[in-house]
């Protein structure tokens, strides 16, 4: 009986207070006239439940949220969603507190109208009930809610029916005793709809952060009852002993329970920036949930952020809570100073305490020591806001000791630190380290997840080392450690190194570090001159002096090692390299030995040209006395085994630049019985030559042909007919021209040009007997005809009978020439003329060709016609040689008497010239 009047003084207590409400907000009024504010604030209220959120579903979190507002006495604090599981269409929330107080009643039927204490609001968490319960009307218009003695309704429909309590008692097949409800009659399908999705996709995290519930059931007709629990365990002895969640997942349709370990980090902030709606807040707390599976590993998924209640994914692994400022509609932060400290706040957390807790934790390997920046993922999201987050602890994680490096498990700065790929590994360690470089390596226990861990750790500064960071740290040790360190390493250490090096280094990098090693047992650079492979290098014996370093024969077993060399450009050390070296210490030359000079030119001579193909120009060798000194061996003459020539007879006179071999070579040579070969070879490949060289390469005449000019014409005539063919190709203008002018002795004892000779045959001799002879042995020899190409006469021709005509004018009497010898020239010019006389009329201008017997004396042709009138001024040729009228007339294109010659004539009459004269030359 007790407990009835009890409740019914409750009843009573809660309906007045549901009166006092009502009448306190102005709508029943006697007269029916509601004032001009209550209807403003009805249509203010219908606006913000339309526009409060973007998502009509939200309110289901709202509700949560105001759930956890209650106070609890059970040990399981528990909310129940049920989503029509008869035919109507409705939504109950049940909730087991301790049931409403007027406060929390007035909180409803406020707007942004908070229950919290002072000392709650200090710590910053302010629930505001009465903004967040406004969402309900998106989908329902009618609201039941029963609480201890309050039983009551809202109706959109009414005047102000989202804030001023309808009176009426909760439909009884839903009521149950001891629980606050909440009964929703859903508007319609769609909203119907909306609701059961939301419900199917609600996610057990969000118990996480609520202080006080800790159990959520969801049933829903399709996917029945889901129940999800959170247990907290403030020191896990199973993990680390610090503070973790366990979620628990069953489903109606398996009841198998799925459980989900949550690392849970905490922080107090309290550098805050001051807000208006967080007035006299000083401190508030920021939490870390990190998802990790049952071998304690990040879980990597999309996680929302929370302010309380979720907010959105924003591409973390893991899931904050805050108490950050949001806009009404509670989907999005606010553009503040203060949530600027908060986040700065969860930075912190992050950094601070987030992290080192990790770094303490050594479980089984893979431990979450080496697995956290698994964390750091980022599965996308733009927004301005948490992407500054993602900076922000990239940023101070590089300045903080947060890596373990391989120096005693040690923690070191990321930006400090390398990260050493498998390629610069061998065997499970580093390809180099030491004591001294262990602390900027980043351990390898992170290994088991690099790939994903790789890019994180870059971001916060780590970095991979690349062929130029392994080099420089090879460089660095060796300097430290002397070429011990690379006689302590094995074959196969090597080869992995010289790989490394052919792969992806630069040559000039090897002449600081001395990975090339001898056989001698010394390791040099690449500086190191003449460094071969070890290989025969044929039967032929290598000369003295040369610098040769093989490298050691064990190395160059090994494919990647031989490679490497190669790359280097190291060679094998054959014949081809052999003569290499001969011929660079020719360069810069200081002088040899002759007997290692002859060792050099016959190994040369010995080598295959298919071996060794470059040239031999820059080859020096001695001449024989009493020449001394190297020259080049293109400037040498050699002569052919067993005969003497024009070398011979003059290359002991230094001033004709014939330099022979000296004899020692030639002796070495007769030894191997290849003098012939030899002679061939060095004409060939050393360009020494048989014959002296009347042309150097500027095609300018040589000191040799000038010296062979000046004293030995006979001998330089006799070796160019001897020689023509060898010589016929080098026969330019300039050597042509100064073979034609050089003197040489003629029959009569005279010298004269060349170019002015005829050559001292008979038939010559009878038909030009006053020409200039050449004085040569064995005349008749034919291969002095082609001395025509120098200007020789060689035959009767139209050149040879000019020639003979200008003798003749020549001799110190004209008078003495006589008409028979001046008409065999004009006989013979006149039958080898031939049809292009162009010759003979120059030269019949330019010099007094025509004899006049009667005046014993030679006339030009110009003074001179055919036929005509006797004139005294020009000489009739047609009485004095009629029978050349076709030398003179058609050759020579000779006229006759012409007015002019008439004029002329007309001229010289004087008072002496007879009448009959005057009428010759008139009539």
């Amino acid at each position: 009986m007790a407990t009835i009047i009890s409740t019914n003084v409750l009843k009573q207590e809660a309906d007045d207070h549901l009166r006092d409400i009502r009448k306190r907000k102005g709508v029943d009024v006697s007269n029916g006239q509601q004032s001009n504010n209550v209807e403003d604030l009805n249509r203010a209220l219908n606006i913000l439940s339309d526009q409060l959120y973007k998502k009509p579903t939200h309110f289901l979190l709202e509700l949560i949220q105001n759930a956890d507002d209650n106070t609890f006495e059970s040990d399981i604090p528990t909310i129940s969603l049920t989503l029509d599981i008869a035919t109507d269409n409705y939504l109950r929330i049940d909730c087991n507190e301790v049931g409403f107080n007027k406060a929390n009643v007035e909180a409803l039927c406020r707007i942004g109208f908070s229950t919290k204490k002072d000392k709650e609001r200090t710590k910053g968490y302010i629930g505001e009930k009465g903004i967040g319960f406004k969402s309900i009307f998106k989908v329902a218009d009618t609201v039941h809610i029963s609480s201890k003695g309050y039983a009551f309704k809202f109706d959109r429909r009414s005047m102000l029916g989202m804030i001023a309590p309808i009176i009426e008692a909760f439909p009884p097949e839903h009521l149950k005793i001891g629980q606050t409800q909440t009964f929703l009659e859903i508007k319609g399908n769609a909203e119907y709809k909306d609701i059961h999705i939301e419900l199917e996709k609600l996610q057990p995290q969000i118990l996480i952060f609520l202080r006080k519930i800790r159990k959520l059931v969801i049933y829903t007709p399709r996917m029945g009852k889901r129940q999800f629990d959170i247990r907290r365990l403030n020191q896990d002895a199973d993990f680390d002993g610090e503070e973790t969640a366990i979620l628990t997942s069953r489903c109606s349709r398996d009841n198998k329970p799925t459980e989900h370990r949550y690392i849970i980090v905490r922080r107090i902030e309290t550098t805050l920036e001051k807000d208006d709606r967080r007035e006299n807040i000083t401190e508030t707390e920021t939490v870390l949930a990190f998802p990790i599976d049952e071998e304690m590993r990040p879980v990597l998924h999309d996680q929302h952020t929370y302010a309380y209640l979720p907010i959105d994914d924003y591409g973390f692994n893991y899931l904050i809570q805050g108490d950050f400022l949001l806009i009404a509609n509670r989907e999005s932060v606010d553009s503040s100073r203060w949530n600027d400290s908060v986040l700065t706040g969860v930075l912190r957390t992050f950094v601070r305490r987030a992290v080192p807790r990790f770094n303490e934790i050594h479980g089984s390997s893979p431990s979450l020591r080496y697995m956290w920046p698994l964390f750091l993922m980022d599965n996308g999201g733009t927004d301005k806001f948490w992407s500054k987050l993602k900076r922000w602890i990239f940023s101070r994680l590089a300045k903080r000791d947060v890596l373990e490096c391989r120096h005693n498990m040690d923690l070191s700065r990321p930006d400090s630190l390398f990260y050493i790929p498998s390629e610069f590994r061998f065997k499970g360690e580093p390809l180099v380290e030491d004591e001294k470089i262990t602390p900027y390596h980043l351990s390898f226990a992170y290994d088991p997840e690099i790939s994903q861990i790789l890019p994180q750790l870059t971001r916060m500064g780590v970095k991979v080392m690349s062929f130029l960071d392994f080099y420089t740290e090879l460089r660095a040790l060796i300097a430290r450690r002397g070429i011990s360190f690379l006689k302590g390493k094995s074959n196969q250490w090597h080869s992995k190194v010289a790989g490394l090096f052919y792969r992806e280094g630069s040559v000039s990098q090897l002449q600081h570090i001395p990975l090339i090693p001898l056989h001698d047992g010394r390791w040099v650079t690449t500086s190191q001159g003449n460094v071969f492979l070890e290989e025969d290098t044929s039967r032929t014996a290598v000369p003295g002096g040369l610098d040769i370093n093989l490298v050691d024969a064990e190395a160059c077993q090994d494919a990647n090692r031989k490679d490497f060399f190669r790359w280097l450009c190291i060679e094998k050390c054959d014949q081809a390299a052999v003569c290499q070296l001969i011929m660079q210490r020719y360069n810069a030359f200081r002088g040899l030995s002759l007997t290692h000079s002859i060792q050099d030119l016959i190994y040369l001579f010995q080598t295959p040209r298919a071996v060794y193909k470059k040239s031999l120009e820059g080859f020096q060798l001695l001449p024989a006395t009493p020449l001394n000194g190297f020259r080049y061996a293109k400037r040498f003459y050699i002569e052919h085994p067993g005969k003497s020539s024009i070398l011979t007879k003059y290359a002991r006179d230094p001033a004709s630049n014939i330099s022979l071999l000296h004899p020692d070579y030639l002796n070495a040579v007769r030894t191997l019985g290849k003098e012939s070969e030899f002679l061939d070879w060095a004409c060939s490949r050393l360009k020494i030559s048989t014959h002296p060289r009347l042309i150097d390469n500027s095609q300018n005449l040589t000191p040799e042909f000038k010296f062979l000019k000046n004293n030995a014409a006979i001998d330089l005539l006799l070796l160019l007919r001897d020689h023509w063919d060898m010589y016929y190709d080098h026969l330019n203008l300039k050597l042509t021209t100064a073979v034609s002018e050089m003197l040489v002795d003629c029959t009569d004892g005279l010298a004269r040009r060349l170019d002015e000779t005829a050559l001292p045959l008979e038939k010559l001799k009878l038909e030009g007997p006053d020409l200039s002879f050449i004085a040569i042995p064995e005349h008749n020899d034919v291969r002095w005809l082609r001395f025509l190409h120098f200007g020789v006469l060689t035959n009767p021709s139209a050149a040879f009978y000019l020639r003979q005509l200008k003798a003749l004018t020549s001799r110190p009497d004209s008078s003495t020439a006589s008409k028979l010898s001046v008409q065999a020239a004009y006989a013979g010019l006149e039958s080898s003329i031939g049809s292009f006389p162009r010759e003979a009329q120059v030269e019949f201008t330019r010099h007094p060709l025509v004899f006049i017997e009667g005046l014993k004396r030679w006339v030009f042709l110009r003074d001179c016609v055919w036929g005509g009138p006797h004139l005294a001024s020009a000489y009739h040729l047609s009485t004095e040689f009629p029978q050349y009228k076709k030398l003179f007339r058609d050759l020579l294109k000779l006229g006759n008497v012409t007015l002019d010659h008439v004029i002329q004539e007309l001229d010289c009459v004087t008072s002496s010239t007879s009448f009959s004269r005057l009428e010759e030359l008139l009539l």
